[in-house]
């Protein structure tokens, strides 16, 4: 009797937590950047330029991103001030004057916002807030101050490409470093991030990290933004801490009057290919005055990259090199 009992109370667990964890699709969504004309124009020249210097990868990465880009956001209310926002990565909408939110529903409905402003980018950290129409009413992920260690189990929610289309997972693993110090991905900051194990691909960025919290609304809560994933290391995937979250609302305008111009999006475009590549591909002198052969594989130098831009989706966040290079290499952002 003891044992169909606890056999029993398995069960309803395991439907409890399947009915929970497909709920969470309500609260995360797709994020498809949109382009400038001048953005769109930049991109298609850059990429014609590395054709022509026989840089091919490089040159299909920046072409299929230029055709339609996407990455994960998930839905987060301001206690201050009441106002709804999509929160995601900075590298995922950095060059867009707007975006469309899509949520993908588990009866494969899907609900779309489209054009809605970024009210706002973290200069130091990967992040940024996108503002959703006032009359929408949304559920909303809550974000934790709960203390986690090495060994806490974690949940990554998120929407990585499938081809080249976007497809839900969720994935599960634990915290294997609460406090990973890598100031090379967060500009120079003091901004432990955690390392975990949880499944993270190309079109996770942006994506939270959860742990299950009977008293969060969703059952779930969030205590990151998954950013990161080493590709030369067995699941290695990091986040950015949610407190970051709260730095931005405290320290960085929201308002959407404050969004780039078409000209400051086509200069920070600019500057961050710049920065990410290290110069303009092309030929080099090596030692004893010969000429090297130009890498027709990759104008950046292979090391850390975001898991987004492996897959051509995206390029990395605007001066940050993340150790040696953009692509996804050894570091990526999904």
């Amino acid at each position: 009797m003891k044992k169909r009992t606890l056999l029993f109370l398995s069960i309803l667990a395991t439907i409890s937590f399947t009915s929970t964890a497909e709920n969470l699709r309500e609260s995360i969504a797709i994020v498809r950047p949109n382009f400038s004309e001048s953005t769109q124009t930049f991109l298609t020249d850059f990429s014609k330029s590395l054709r022509k210097d026989g840089f091919y990868a490089a040159a299909d990465i920046l072409q299929n991103y230029g055709k339609g880009s996407f990455g994960t956001g998930f839905a987060y209310r301001d206690k201050r001030d009441g106002r709804l926002y999509i929160i995601t990565n900075r590298h995922v909408v950095e060059q867009a004057e707007t975006v469309d939110v899509e949520f993908s529903l588990p009866d494969n409905s899907s609900k779309t916002f489209a054009t809605c402003p970024v009210v706002g980018v973290h200069d130091d950290f990967d992040v940024a807030f996108i503002a959703l129409p006032e009359e929408v009413n949304i559920p909303t992920l809550d974000i934790t101050d709960k203390s986690i260690t090495d060994g806490t189990p974690v949940f990554s929610a998120g929407f990585p490409a499938l081809g080249d289309k976007p497809s839900w997972q969720l994935g599960q693993g634990i915290v294997s470093n609460a406090s990973a110090q890598i100031k090379s991905l967060t500009n120079g900051k003091e901004l432990p991030l955690v390392q975990h194990t949880a499944q993270v691909d190309a079109g996770s960025s942006g994506g939270p990290l959860l742990i299950r919290d009977e008293n969060a609304a969703a059952g779930f809560a969030v205590v990151g933004i998954n950013t990161w994933k080493a590709s030369d290391r067995e699941n290695t995937n990091f986040a950015i801490p949610v407190h970051a979250i709260d730095d931005f609302l405290k320290n960085y305008s929201t308002d959407p009057q404050s969004l780039l111009t078409r000209t400051e999006v086509t200069n920070r475009a600019s500057a961050m290919l710049k920065a990410a590549c290290g110069q303009k591909p092309g030929r080099q002198t090596a030692r004893r005055g010969r000429r090297r052969r130009p890498d027709r594989r990759d104008p950046c130098p292979p090391a850390v990259r975001p898991a987004w831009l492996s897959s051509g989706r995206t390029i990395p966040p605007g001066g940050s090199r993340f150790t040696a290079g953009a692509p996804e290499r050894r570091c990526d952002h999904p």
